[in-house]
């Protein structure tokens, strides 16, 4: 930490006004993988610009806290900085008893449990609760004698390479060859001791090297593994700080069994009282195909119990998911009865109807309550027949046309990059034409937490959900309960009285149902992915803006109609092109009072950072910070990176970052692509064996396409799944226009250029695709499948000079 002088860095954002100095010292604190916490002005004079000259540097993020500006001493004109310093943070450890789930005799548990469980449960038959609870002791008292349990010290570092019995009698002997060298002071000893140090020096190097191999090569699939061995390695600890318990006073907790009790009574208040109020009309929906009850057979419910990822964590219920996949055969015959017994009588057993709630710190103050978000774990059983229902209920309401065609959360054949896609678009299609757009990004008030359970299920019911499942859903929405828990302290059970359960899979799918008629009451545009939503609409003339102004008022009427309100103060509104007209709408309170909509000129959007020039600097610079950040891990805590593990660990955490939705913010100016570039030119070099390599030859070497390479690959891809209807066909309708004229050399799928006169729309996804798309060959366009496709078109482009150097352009 100290005086640095480089006044012109933006540490928040990559929109810099460097010198080459500067810009020195950016790459240098990058390489070196550092965290700056200083964002605020550290100097300030009279007549002159505030700026950040103090800085603070630390190799772990989360090593400051409480970081403050407080006055200058004297007549000094530098801020004091006051921070605390959180390293090598001791946790008092806790003794328990654990069962080693991978140890268990699963063979012995399967015999064990092979019962007749049609005498057991089939006269408990109708009565779920019943028959669950003879599960849950026959299966316990069967794990009990076939799963062993060790004694198990929490918040040690017990991620690490096991010691093997041949590596303790090794190092016991080394032990007792010091022993007597130290006694007779005779070098024949010490030779020993040295010749037995050295073998133990070597094996438990290459068993730590196998070790951080088997990690990276579960990194992919199970990121859990990855980030316990990580976090095992770091020198401090994430924890809950004393919390606020009452805002006004400041009060704060003193112990933990405060803190859950704090947060537990924050997370329930914010859930609505039940309204008598009367339910508003509801149109007829015209039902072509009458919902069918779901088929719950033992085939279906064993392959569910086969998909289980056994890192999960289990549920109320306390099984473990291991134990599930692993006797899948076995326990489909009993959960199948109790599925069916479930549904038949519309009642749900009270076990999976309580989560449990671990809070996770979002933004802002870490003491303020409010700034933590609940994740809830509900049982792994539950779920299974949650994802059988959702099925059934959301093909139903997908025949019938029942949900929105803007509607992109949960649904098969959208994703967050089409809509993406089809948003960026419209819009420079718009800019293209010289006709500005005026965005609004919508935001609900605790969208999940406070939807009705009678407006819900009234919507439901209009949409001819079959009674059963209707009464099964109103079952599980009613009588749940939560307790928070963190570090070993558990809170009292909370009653949950409103909202769709999240943590649960029937809760996201029954919230797009219930917002499914929103975009049907405005004429703007209106995409959707679960909550986040945003409207928007071309503004030729003031008449634009009223009817944009008209359509804010008719959500803000429909919110009030359906009990879920929109949030103001979150509520944003952006500009996009030269608009002669401000962007300048208001929106009704909870208390009736009209207020503005706050303009902005940067909104994350489904993870995007969208600015109003849609130049994504911000965007890249975050992402660039997110893998670096990443990076900083990997080369904390692997001492073994050769060349696999590093390829493991880069393709599985580091690369989807620098990839999520690049479709939409494809990096053009040569400024942009460089800083994209920089993450993988920087990460590769942490790999010793090539690192006096030049850049293409470490590429080579780790057989890794540049990232330029794989933004054009991937822009292929979507054109592949576009056109070949991999993504749902009413959303891509039109998107990309297929040319008229196939007399034309090429395949048959050749694609039209559309008018760009500007630079953001010539480099937008729908024009920029279309020459490359239109040099493949018809065997490649033309793969069954996007594995098939991907294959045909790395072994097409596979002499691209841009594959290994991303200077180089793309040669069609």
């Amino acid at each position: 930490m100290g005086d640095f002088n480089y006044p012109n860095i933006n540490w928040t954002s990559g929109n810099n006004r460097a010198s080459s100095a500067e810009s020195s010292f950016i790459d240098a604190v990058n390489d070196s993988y550092l965290y700056q916490h200083v964002i605020n002005p550290t100097r300030a004079r009279v007549n002159q610009c505030p700026g950040i000259l103090d800085l603070i540097f630390t190799n772990e993020e989360n090593m400051l806290s409480d970081l403050q500006n407080m006055a200058p001493l004297g007549k000094s004109d530098h801020a004091i900085l006051s921070f605390q310093l959180n390293c090598y943070t001791t946790l008092e450890e806790v003794t328990a008893t654990r069962p080693q789930y991978h140890k268990g005799d699963y063979q012995k548990l399967c015999k064990e449990l092979t019962i007749d469980w049609d005498s057991l449960l089939d006269p408990l038959s109708g009565d779920a609760e019943a028959q669950l609870t003879v599960l849950h002791d026959k299966l316990n008292s069967a794990c009990d004698s076939c799963i062993p349990h060790v004694k198990h010290k929490a918040n040690t570092k017990h991620c690490r390479p096991p010691l093997n019995n041949d590596m303790r009698k090794l190092i016991r002997r080394k032990n007792r060859l010091w022993t007597r060298y130290i006694e007779t002071r005779d070098t024949v000893k010490y030779r020993e001791y040295c010749i037995c140090r050295n073998n133990i020096r070597n094996i438990t190097r290459a068993a730590r090297k196998k070790f951080e191999l088997q990690v990276a090569l579960k990194a992919r699939d199970e990121p859990k593994i990855f980030w316990n061995y990580a976090n095992s390695k770091l020198k401090t600890r994430s924890k809950i700080p004393d919390l606020y318990v009452n805002a006004h006073n400041k009060e704060l907790t003193t112990n933990d069994c405060e803190k859950v009790a704090v947060l537990s009574d924050f997370f329930a208040s914010v859930y609505v009282e039940k309204s008598n109020d009367e339910l508003p009309i509801l149109q007829d929906k015209d039902i072509l195909q009458e919902m069918e009850l779901p088929y719950i057979d033992c085939h279906l419910v064993e392959k569910h119990l086969k998909d289980i990822k056994v890192s999960k964590t289990p549920g109320p219920d306390g099984i473990h998911p291991r134990v599930l996949k692993e006797l899948s055969s076995v326990l489909a015959i009993p959960l199948t009865k109790i599925f069916q017994s479930s549904l038949d009588t519309g009642s749900v057993p009270q076990s999976w109807k309580l989560a449990n709630i671990t809070p996770i710190f979002k933004k802002g103050d870490k003491k303020d309550p409010a700034n933590y978000r609940p994740v809830s774990l509900t049982c792994i059983v539950s779920k299974i027949l949650e994802k059988i229902v959702c099925s059934t209920m959301i093909d139903h309401l997908r025949h019938n046309d029942l949900l929105s065609i803007k509607q992109f959360g949960f649904l098969k054949g959208r994703s967050t990059n089409i809509q993406m896609i089809c948003v960026m678009d419209d819009w420079t299609k718009s800019l293209n034409e010289g006709i500005p757009v005026h965005i609004i990004y919508m935001d609900y008030m605790k969208a999940f937490d406070k939807v009705s359970h009678r407006h819900l299920l009234h919507k439901l019911e209009n949409f001819g959900i079959h009674h059963h499942i209707l009464n099964w859903i109103k079952d599980f929405l009613y009588d749940r309960t939560q307790i928070v828990n963190y570090n070993n302290c558990s809170s009292t059970s909370k009653a949950v009285i409103s909202g769709v359960p999240q943590g649960t899979v029937i809760g996201p799918n029954s919230f797009i149902a219930f917002v499914s008629d929103l975009p049907d009451n405005v004429t703007s545009e209106v995409y959707m992915f679960a909550d986040d939503t945003k409207m928007y609409k071309r503004i030729n003339n003031i008449t634009d803006h009223q009817e944009l102004q008209m359509d804010i008022n008719k959500l803000d009427l429909w919110s009030k109609n359906w009990c879920l309100m929109f949030n103001p103060t979150k509520c944003k509104v952006m500009s996009l092109g030269c608009s002669r007209i401000p962007p300048v709408y208001t929106i009704t309170h909870s208390d009736g009072k009209t207020v503005l909509i706050e303009c902005s000129n940067l909104e994350k959007d489904l993870g995007i950072m969208i600015d109003s020039g849609l130049n994504f600097v911000e965007h890249m610079h975050m992402v660039a910070k997110k893998a670096n950040g990443i990076m900083a891990v990997i080369r904390r805590t692997f001492i073994y990176l050769d060349l696999r593990c590093f390829n493991l660990l880069y393709k599985a955490l580091i690369r989807p970052h620098l990839e999520y939705g690049v479709t939409t913010w494809f990096p053009y100016k040569v400024k942009d692509i460089e800083a994209i570039e920089s993450v993988q030119k920087r990460a590769t070099k942490q790999v010793k064996m090539i690192r006096h390599l030049n850049y293409s030859d470490r590429l080579r070497r780790l057989n890794l396409p540049t990232l330029r390479y794989r933004r054009h690959r991937g822009d292929m891809i979507e054109v592949y799944k576009i056109l070949h209807n991999i993504y749902d066909v009413e959303i891509t309708q039109g998107l990309l226009q297929l040319a008229n004229n196939t007399r034309t050399r090429g395949h048959s799928l050749k694609l039209v250029t559309q008018p760009s006169r500007i630079e953001i729309r010539r480099n937008s996804f729908t024009v920029r695709v279309v020459k490359p798309w239109n040099s493949l060959p018809e065997e490649v366009i033309m793969a069954p499948t996007v594995k098939a496709f991907e294959s045909r078109l790395d072994k097409f482009w596979n002499n691209q000079p841009m594959l290994f150097n991303y200077k180089e352009e793309l040669r069609l």
